[in-house]
């Protein structure tokens, strides 16, 4: 036997164990049927797609780049349901198992066009009838000019609201000297019969108001307010244990005096009561009017299918995120609780897209009415495939995923066409593949008919004669290479953008672009225009060749998402650690050994320009602006190598963007030294008026290498630093200790979120919310968020 006919023959092998066993084949086609398409999407009415094939089955087949990307809208459940079907990967009624994973949605936003720094939000105070003088106070740290976001920790420049450890407490902030909790939401069910205790398994918990207890305003609270945590219980139907372990409060926002309150939602009680068991999670949303604070009265509750990601609000609506995963089921689309009434989003309220999903996932958009009596909630599911990103703009939802063009996808796809084409069964091998494709995909998942197909013509293929099997080898190779060479690119993503206009939600138009981008900050919607930062990595082929250079690039779309313009080749070999839109430039960090800090101009859309670029030791995480000419950079600082050496805080001045300065910086003596800031915007309080910057900071036993040896630190800490900043320097003034809260564990729990309200700084751990001085930092009080304390000292 020939080298190259074992080699045909191993292939053929490896796609009968690929074809049982890989979950990455995906169908391209929609569903059968004259599917509703929406108009106006990339210039002009969608022409709907045939079915994949009679009866309505799903074939895998490999990402084509050149396909345009269509949005259709289910027109019934039976749809839905056929879609659940292909992508079901086990045999089971609900397809539970394969399906799985969710979309992470990492939220970006975008800058005024006119350059202006975006607020955080919350800065400018609900509107009063009162004629007493406004708190200065700061917000959640948000990118969208106009668009809160949903956070732990909200003030409205009297009152904080904050969540920790299941509960939400109320603290009296202002003034610091006298701040303590005035009341804690404990999370419970209204039903009392849905109270499971954890020695039966489930634990309830969601919604009672408690006031606060104990002497000098300590925070103690009655030991009776602590949430029980359910013990797992089995779930038979769904091979494993099912967690219960009722409310888990995520997030919050804030709207005048309506507080409203998002997480995941789980007891198994609750869903056997109303015959309903969410595969995919469940998530809660509940309204609060805290016009008494000590007393806040709970208004409306929905609970709804998914997992809770993250919130955002325009206006008086807030935007509620949730993903699920769609499931064979007699009412396959998601469902909503109100109250104890349980509805179905109709099948015309799902849209989906004519990409070859790997992972279908649903992401659920709830316009919640914050300020409406009824808080109405408006519900749309966009199915999208895996887990990415979600950018917001004030006014458009941008969703977007990584799609790749699959080498290995194809050269299945055209071995399968070429047997079935090239070999001739026999008649009884022909009515069983028949058989095989017309099998209901309750019974047999697509990828389990293609291991039963390519089994039957194992035979045949091992028959063939040495040169046969050659020629049809390099038949294969051939078609395979053609398909390839056809694409510049193998990597994309694709962009799907949903209009919110108050309760109105409407998907419009779909794009992409090469590479994929790294988190929210890589989308910037301005004038108009949808501007993406990517990047390329290099890729290989399965002969070891790499048959594309990494890279990084920004693409320009317009309204329908078409590409008006790009800029590529950015930084070979390098790939993008922080990108930061304003106004009509980029910023943009990329790493490799030194930081280059590049500014672009995207002031003419067709075509990006570089300005300029500074080459530094170190990388920046996450990039902030001070003013139009100065921006702040915080990451790690490195060495000649490469080695992080350190935490460090950049500033930049950009005001000659041909060459760019590093005016200030500084980097802790701490090799291993950390902050969330890196990572999570919303953790960064920055005034330019107060000359303010504060970010958590915390660092454990570590060290550092002193020659050919490594010396241990001794230093740790766990807290906050405040630095004194200005357009020439930066100055650490100290840290605000928390370790008292943390014991023995230095890295959590960490400092969480910090704002201030007047001349009061405050930060908030776990269980601890310290106030300071914000002109001296000097402690004024502890209030700690612990309620089976029962001696809580002050300070």
């Amino acid at each position: 036997m020939s080298y190259k006919f074992a080699f045909a023959l191993i292939a053929i092998s490896l796609l009968l164990f690929s074809a049982g066993c890989t979950q990455s084949q995906p169908p391209q086609n929609p569903p059968g049927g004259n599917l509703p398409v929406i108009p106006g999407n990339q210039g002009g009415t969608l022409t709907p797609q045939p079915p994949a094939s009679s009866g309505g089955t799903f074939k895998p087949f490999a990402y084509d780049p050149a396909a345009q990307i269509k949005t259709y809208k289910f027109s019934s459940n039976e749809q839905i349901q056929q879609f659940a079907q292909a992508y079901s990967q086990q045999n089971n009624y609900y397809g539970y198992g394969g399906l799985r994973g969710g979309i992470g949605i990492a939220e970006a936003a975008k800058d005024s066009s006119n350059g202006a720094i975006p607020p955080m939000a919350g800065a400018s105070p609900p509107a009063s009838g009162t004629a007493a003088p406004s708190p200065d106070y700061s917000g959640t740290n948000v990118q969208v000019a106009g668009v809160d976001e949903a956070d732990l920790l909200k003030t409205d420049g009297t009152y904080i609201y904050t969540i920790s450890n299941n509960l939400l407490y109320i603290v009296k902030a202002y003034p610091g000297s006298e701040a303590n909790v005035v009341s804690t939401i404990k999370f419970e069910e209204t039903d009392a019969s849905l109270r499971v205790d954890s020695e039966n398994g489930a634990s309830g918990s969601g919604g009672a108001a408690s006031g606060s207890s104990g002497s000098s305003g300590s925070g103690k609270i009655a030991p009776g307010a602590e949430p029980s945590i359910g013990m797992p219980i089995r779930c038979y139907d769904c091979g494993g244990y099912y967690s219960s372990y009722g409310y888990q409060p995520k997030e919050l926002f804030l709207s005048g005096k309506k507080l409203a309150v998002f997480g995941d939602y789980s007891n198994y009680k609750y869903f056997q009561k109303i015959d309903f068991t969410p595969r995919s999670g469940m998530s809660f949303i509940r309204i609060y009017d805290v016009s008494d604070a000590s007393n806040p009265k709970l208004e409306k509750e929905y609970k709804v299918e998914g997992s809770y990601f993250r919130g955002r609000m325009a206006g008086n609506y807030a935007y509620i995120f949730t993903t699920s995963q769609p499931e064979y089921r007699d009412y396959p689309t998601p469902i909503i609780m109100e109250g104890t009434t349980k509805r179905y989003l109709p099948p015309t309220d799902v849209f989906y897209f004519n990409v070859p999903y790997s992972n279908p996932v649903f992401v659920n958009i709830h316009a919640l009415d914050m300020e409406g009596s009824a808080h109405q909630l408006t519900s749309k599911s966009i199915v999208t495939d895996g887990s990415e990103n979600l950018y917001m703009s004030e006014s458009n939802a941008y969703l977007a995923y990584t799609q790749y063009v699959n080498e290995w996808e194809i050269r299945q796809q055209i071995t399968m066409e070429m047997m079935q084409s090239q070999i001739k069964l026999t008649a009884t091998d022909s009515i069983l593949v028949e058989a095989i494709k017309a099998a209901n995909p309750l019974v047999l998942s697509i990828y389990e008919k293609d291991s039963k197909i390519l089994s039957i013509y194992s035979p045949y293929l091992s028959a063939m004669s040495p040169s046969a099997a050659q020629k049809f080898q390099d038949d294969v190779e051939n078609a395979v290479q053609k398909k390839l060479d056809d694409y510049k690119y193998f990597e994309f993503t694709a962009i799907n953008k949903v209009q919110l206009q108050g309760a109105e939600i409407s998907p419009v138009a779909n794009g992409k672009v090469p590479g994929h981008i790294l988190n929210q900050f890589s989308m910037d919607e301005s004038g108009g225009v949808l501007r993406v930062a990517t990047n390329l990595p290099a890729r290989w082929s399965n002969y070891g060749k790499e048959t594309t250079k990494p890279s990084n690039n920004i693409h320009t779309l317009d309204a329908n998402l078409n590409e008006m313009g790009s800029l590529t080749g950015i930084a070979p070999d390098e790939q993008i650690y922080s990108t930061r839109f304003m106004g009509n430039r980029l910023y943009m960090v990329t790493f490799r050994q030194v930081d280059p800090f590049f500014v672009f101009d995207l002031s003419n859309p067709s075509s990006p320009k570089e300005l300029g670029k500074l080459k530094i030791p170190g990388f920046s995480r996450y990039l902030h602006p001070y003013d139009e000419n100065t921006i702040i950079g915080i990451g790690q600082d490195t060495n000649a190598q490469g080695r992080t050496s350190g935490l460090k805080i950049s500033l930049f001045d950009v005001s000659d963007v041909s060459s760019p300065k590093e005016l200030a910086k500084y980097v802790t003596n701490e090799q291993y030294a950390s902050s969330s800031a890196l990572y999570e915007h919303r953790a960064f309080l920055f005034s330019k008026e107060k000359n303010l910057l504060v970010i958590p900071a915390y660092n454990a036993d570590s060290g550092r290498w002193e020659g050919t040896h490594y010396v241990y630190d001794q230093n740790k800490y766990n807290g906050a630093f405040a630095f004194r900043i200005d357009k020439t320097q930066i100055t650490l003034r100290g840290l605000i200790d928390h370790s008292m809260a943390s014991g023995d564990n230095y890295y959590q729990p960490a400092v969480e979120r910090s704002l201030y309200i007047n001349d009061m700084l405050y930060t908030k751990s776990e269980k601890l919310l310290r106030v300071n001085a914000l002109d001296t930092l000097t402690a004024i009080k502890n209030v700690w968020l612990n309620a089976t304390a029962s001696g809580i000292p002050t300070y």
